[in-house]
């Protein structure tokens, strides 16, 4: 293993820790009780970590792919903030956007 794959596999854990801290802050019995902003961002957050989860397992990942992935799905969602008419549409996929820019 050269010094770029090790560079790239630490990149990659520390995203896979950084979606564990996530997880490990909801606890499942408490979902239900969280007010609705509250449980609009685990929603958001849960599907965020979801996608790239499955992503950093893939077999040859790597980080630049993993960034491109971030910054086509930040495009998208301000692609649809743009159309959005809905004030609390608009909420949520600004939250969406910033959620995904945590990861960069």
């Amino acid at each position: 293993m050269n010094q770029e794959d090790l560079k790239n596999d630490l990149s990659i854990n520390a995203i896979r820790e950084k979606i564990f801290k996530i997880k490990e802050m909801y606890n499942p019995n408490l979902v239900s009780n969280l007010s609705k902003e509250m449980y609009d961002l685990y929603l958001i957050r849960e599907s965020i970590c979801k996608q790239l989860l499955k992503l950093t397992s893939e077999k040859d990942m790597d980080i630049g792919k993993i960034k491109d992935f971030i910054k086509i799905k930040i495009k998208e969602n301000k692609e649809k903030l743009k159309d959005e008419t809905d004030e609390s549409e608009a909420k949520l996929i600004k939250l969406n956007i910033k959620e995904w820019e945590e990861f960069l």
